[in-house]
């Protein structure tokens, strides 16, 4: 355990700061590049606020709610947030001594006086390694100064006990791979004092570091030497072993080098029995100089030579060390004594994972050789060992060790032949954590979670893991080993609604006990799905309907009195609700917005389409053959030759009308049912996608609502849609009176819009993948001879696979007056264009570089205050001529419609133009939803863009702006644009773009029309390479859908053997380089 920092060093304050990414050297991107993309993760990291799996999470505990958050803490450029979302317990305090020079985090704590065990939850990625560190600093904070000691939790298995008996300050640190989507991290009272915590840091690391064969890795040590001329005398008793006393120095921690007396002697003062160490009092590094923000602390002793260097150090492995740690070293002074790490194990049991870090730093002679072996307690720990010049090289345990006595002892020995001491940077020690109890099934945690939110349940413990450890259980649980709940118990507090549907996901419950509570509603079929779930007892509620046939044919002891409305008899059966009231109120929304275009109809010229000539004219009665006995359903849907379409209609005899697909014919099948045909004409305006279309959405679907298809034909160029015939026409006949129709009545008009709607909600909800129509319209409403509706023409139908379009269409579809007004403007479903402040009587207009149809922010926020830039309007865009600033309020946001688990491209451009006429260019951040996105920092440039692809969690996104200093937020435009989310598939997480090129001489920037989802393209282009291009198509049909344009022109560099990208961040060979597309977290 450690004691956190009270200062520490900012050896790169620079790199703090937001800085646009052509300000970073190509040198600088490179070593970012080789870091993976957790370094980028931890660059994000310099201005972090909430939760998120891939980034780090810095929670102050404790945080007064009245204080901003998220902050910067100044030293480290770190964002530390209230630790308030992540747990539904325990108060706030604040410390009150010893607060010189301390940071912000520490000041503030939670402290746990209710509940036994009390969690925080931390969203994560599955199978992805962290740094995990907590904080305790007391500080008297509840003026009783009784220092607690306490147990910490991960999950269900013990971390470490947390005890300040002797200690102001301590932490724990850890490696751990999370084995869900979520982590837990409990304070468990453990006697009668409270449990506190003062911060909580997550830090995503790479998984390809500090691997073991199993467990976790508890922080011992994590020591770098250094130089330092500030010493501080740090008694030790000789009599025992040399372990600290009373007068232990904050800055050293747990663990002390130490030789035997005799190697000392010449370097200390030895009086009696106690021994002077001069210990060193340099600060502890972490972020920004370690990229992992892992805590490093210092080691300057007497008796080791201290070296250092100025030339560049290079991290040859995957550990990432920071720059004063592979910049400097330690040997011993007397080259013959081996440099030596001890310390103590808490267990003899324990195992450690040891890691040593040592680069040749010093210019040796011909004459010098520095070789050295590694030994533990005497076994080799590492053969012998040449360190590499200038390049970090590091030792690591391939095996958990032991130690073989009371105290562990590590060193590196000189061989024989070498003529120097040893050397080593830095070291780390580890132990390894067992953590032997598993986690309960994450389903089934999901579900306990849906239920507590569902009856909106208070109960202090139901935190942590429900089942384990057994004595921290949750209350109304009873769990199995392995473990699984098996024992639901709700009874008897005050429970309303109806029975959670989360409960079905409890697969191994044996008993469900949700007696005398208030519960309404039917009892659902799922019950009797729950295989081993043998009793019920859902007694003393106020639930109706019948009981399930599932739960009647199952051996089930089922309690149901003290429920009058249930009807418990074997022969109550379910009764089958009409459609009629269940769609009024299911549909109502379709409803509504069938009622509106019906409407609309009385106003509309009377236009033809082709599925109105689909119907027998007046003159033409129906035709109706009784004596035949095969039914349509059965001979519907088969595929039909050309000649057996010219016989059905009698050589196209009888013309039912036009429209775009063709003409549309009546006729016969097997001489009996009657059909329309459509008829593809070669001078269709639909076409072939169409036909294919219909056909393969009719092949899929069938609906009582929706007309059916009998078949199709599709010889050569001959291709025909065959239809089952609807006699009454279609409603908009009906509803003007045009065609001899008779004008139908309200009643049966409201009749036909809830079937209609029916029709609708099969396509958008029961089908699979759903189905969007995109031509609703009183024309597509066909009607039998009972006036039934059926929708009909889908040759505009689309489906959409997990919510995306299963193809890109960007021509407008749809009839004139029937469409979305958006759509229509901008030929797209789903494109959100605003340009912030500008008037609403200017809105919308038609961008005209783009042609995309931009609208007033105005009712998509409800702060701010509208301005125009000042200074070269004319470079701009028209979208970024005005903008709205925000000088009220901390956090000002815009709130969006969006498709819940749609990815979309989410752009705000910032443009600051001297608005104001103060030339004060403002910094601020800006968030997406609770989560920041960035920091704007406008002091520099004038303008900038932040492009994201990000999924949306819930059918509402906001991008909030939120005052950070004295300048005012400001933004110029916000533009939403859904993908396909097939594409930039991500383990989790969201994509901020890092840049997106294409490989051109061009100096034009690419976007919308030319790149169906508009993005932008910038053209990059180097002296070193030849240009390609070609006038031929270029396909593009994969999921990614890259400009066309940007696929006809490549580079290939100029010189064969030079890497094309050897300038730029990414260091591997393209040979012929169309475009990059590289989006980093």
């Amino acid at each position: 355990m450690s004691t956190p920092p009270t200062t520490l060093p900012v050896t790169n304050q620079q790199a703090v700061q937001s800085q646009p990414i052509n300000a970073l050297s190509s040198t600088e991107l490179a070593e970012l590049e080789a870091y993976g993309d957790i370094s980028f993760a931890f660059v994000g990291a310099r201005r972090h606020s909430s939760c998120s799996s891939t980034e780090p999470t810095s929670l102050d505990c404790g945080l007064p709610a009245n204080e901003p958050s998220p902050y910067s803490e100044p030293n480290t450029g770190l964002h530390f947030s209230s630790d308030a979302e992540f747990i539904q317990s325990g108060e706030s305090g604040t410390v009150k001594t010893n607060l010189e020079n301390l940071l912000k985090p520490y000041t503030t704590l939670r402290y746990f006086p209710e509940g036994t065990r009390n969690c925080y939850t931390l969203l994560v990625e599955k199978g992805r390694k962290y740094l995990i560190k907590a904080w305790f600093r007391y500080g008297n904070y509840d003026g009783q100064d009784i220092k607690p000691m306490f147990d910490l939790y991960l999950g269900p298995n013990q971390w470490a006990t947390v005890d300040m008996k002797d200690v102001e300050t301590t932490s724990e640190e850890i490696l751990h791979v999370p084995t869900s989507d979520s982590l837990q991290i409990c304070l468990v009272k453990n006697g009668i004092t409270t449990p506190f915590i003062s911060s909580l840091e997550l830090r995503p690391l790479r998984n390809d570091s500090y691997i073991t064969q199993s467990g976790s890795l508890k922080l011992i040590s994590r020591i770098y030497y250094t130089k330092s001329e500030n010493y501080r005398r740090k008694k030790y008793s000789i009599l025992d072993k040399y372990k600290e006393s009373e007068t232990r120095d904050v800055y050293d921690f747990d663990i002390v080098q130490f030789d035997e007396i005799s190697s000392v002697q010449a370097n200390e003062n030895v009086d009696n029995n106690i021994i002077f160490l001069l210990t060193n009092i340099v600060p502890t590094l972490r972020y920004p100089d370690d990229v992992f923000d892992r805590l490093w602390d210092s080691r300057s002793l007497s008796w080791l030579t201290h070296i250092s260097t100025t030339s560049d150090v290079s991290d040859g492995q995957s550990y990432n060390l920071p720059k004063a740690v592979r910049e400097s070293a330690a040997t011993r002074t007397n080259a013959s004594l081996p440099l030596t790490i001890s310390w103590t194990p808490e267990n003899p049991s324990d195992q450690f994972y040891m890691y040593l870090h040592f680069a040749e730093i010093q210019d040796l002679q011909a004459n010098e050789t520095r070789e050295f072996a590694v030994f533990l307690d005497g076994n080799r720990f590492a053969d012998p060992v040449i360190p590499k010049k200038f390049e970090i090289t590091t030792i690591a345990s391939q095996i958990p060790l032991t130690c073989e006595g009371e105290e562990c002892n590590l060193q590196l020995t000189r061989t024989r032949r070498s003529t120097l001491p040893p050397l080593l940077n830095a070291y780390e020690i580890y132990k390894v954590m067992q953590f032997a109890q598993p986690e309960t099934d994450e389903t089934e945690v999901v579900a306990l979670k849906s239920i507590q939110d569902t009856y909106k349940l208070i109960r202090i413990n139901w935190q942590g893991d429900p089942c384990v450890p057994q004595h921290l259980m949750w209350d109304g649980l009873t769990c199995s080993i392995s473990p699984r709940v098996t024992s639901l118990n709700l009874s008897s507090i005050g429970l309303t609604g109806t029975i959670a549907a989360a409960i079905q996901n409890l697969t191994q419950l044996e008993e469900l006990d949700l007696s005398n509570n208030k519960l309404t509603g039917e009892l659902p079929e799922f019950l009797g799905n729950i295989k081993p779930l043998l009793f019920i007892n859902l007694s003393g509620n106020d639930l109706n309907g019948s009981i399930p046939q599932s739960l009647q044919n199952k051996g089930i002891e089922l309690l149901l009195h003290g429920n009058p409305r249930l009807c418990q008899t074997k022969s109550c059966t379910k009764p089958h609700s009409k459609d009629f009231p269940v769609v009024i109120v299911a549909t109502a929304a379709s409803v509504i917005i069938l009622v509106a275009v019906l409407v609309l109809v009385f106003r509309k010229k009377n236009q033809y389409t082709a599925m109105q000539a689909q119907q027998m004219p007046p003159s033409m009665p129906a035709v109706v053959n009784t004596n035949s006995h095969e039914p349509l359903n059965e001979i519907k849907r088969r595929m039909f030759t050309y000649s057996e379409v010219i016989k059905m209609t009698n050589n196209f005899q009888n013309s039912l009308g036009k429209g775009g697909f063709g003409m549309v014919y009546h006729g016969f099948v097997n001489g009996s049912k009657q059909v329309a045909v459509k008829v593809l004409s070669q001078s269709s305006i639909q076409g072939y996608k169409e036909f294919k279309a219909e056909v393969d959405l009719l092949l899929r679907v069938h609906h009582t609502n929706l007309v059916t298809l009998v078949g199709y034909c599709y010889e050569g160029d001959h291709l025909a849609l065959i239809y089952e015939f609807l006699p009454n026409g279609d409603l908009k006949q009906h509803l003007t009176g045009k065609g001899g129709r008779p004008i139908i009545n309200w009643s049966t008009r409201l009749g036909i819009a809830l079937e209609a709607a029916l029709g609708l909600e099969y396509l958008h909800i029961g089908c699979t993948p759903p189905m969007v129509h995109r031509d609703v319209k009183t024309a597509n409403i066909l009607l039998d001879d009972n006036f039934k509706a059926k929708l009909a023409d889908f040759g505009l139908s689309r489906s959409f696979q997990g919510g995306i379009e299963s193809r890109d269409f960007t021509a407008i579809a749809g009839t004139p007056g029937y469409l979305d007004p958006e759509y229509n403007h901008l030929g797209r479903l789903g494109f959100i264009s605003l340009d912030c402040g500008l008037p609403s009587n200017e809105s919308p207009y038609k961008e005209s570089s783009s042609g995309l149809w931009f609208s007033s922010d105005e009712n998509f926020t409800q702060g701010g205050k509208t301005g125009r830039v000042r200074e070269t309007p004319e470079r701009f865009a028209e979208q970024f001529n005005t903008l709205r600033y925000f000088p009220d309020g901390i956090r000002n946001c815009y709130n969006l419609n969006v498709e819940k688990g749609r990815r979309y491209l989410v752009r705000a451009t910032f443009v600051y133009g001297n608005y104001d006429g103060l030339g004060m260019k403002p910094v601020f951040d800006i968030h997406l939803g609770p989560n920041l996105w960035a920091t704007i920092d406008l002091q520099k440039v004038n303008g900038t863009v932040k492009d994201m692809l990000h999924i949306a969690a819930s059918s509402s996104m906001q991008i909030c702006l939120v005052k950070t200093g004295v300048t005012e937020p400001l933004i110029s435009s916000l533009e939403l644009r859904p993908m396909r989310n097939e594409s930039y598939i991500t383990e989790s997480g969201s994509l901020d773009r890092y840049f997106r090129y294409y490989l051109s001489e061009s100096s034009s920037q690419i976007r919308y029309s030319s790149d169906i989802y508009d993005r932008l393209w910038d053209p990059l282009f180097l002296k070193e390479w030849t240009q390609l291009s070609t006038a031929n198509n270029v396909g593009n049909n994969n999921s990614y859908r890259p400009p066309e344009m940007a696929l006809k022109t490549a580079a290939t560099p100029t010189n064969s053997s030079i890497v094309i990208w050897e300038e730029m961040l990414v260091k591997r060979h393209l040979a012929n380089s169309n475009a990059i597309h590289l989006t980093l977290c």
